[in-house]
């Protein structure tokens, strides 16, 4: 489980920085930001969570959910 989130949330964090550093280093102006936030946060976001989600094992999303309906029957 723990690997899954930090499998997902990574990706963003590296993102992150890496437009800091960006605007650090003035590579990026505020001229387009509005755009390039739209951008991320509409599309490339969900769409780098969602790749990470996917990519959890099988047999990982098996013993979860036969955890949840074991609590549920019970």
């Amino acid at each position: 489980m723990i690997e899954t989130i930090l499998a997902s949330l990574v990706p963003v964090f590296f993102v992150m920085i890496l437009g800091f550093v960006a605007g650090l280093t003035k590579d990026i102006d505020n001229r387009n930001i509005g755009s390039l936030n739209a951008l991320v946060m509409d599309f490339a976001l969900p769409a780098a969570l969602f790749t990470a989600m996917s990519r959890q094992q099988a047999s990982s999303r098996g013993r979860a959910n036969r955890g949840i309906s074991d609590r549920i029957a019970r």
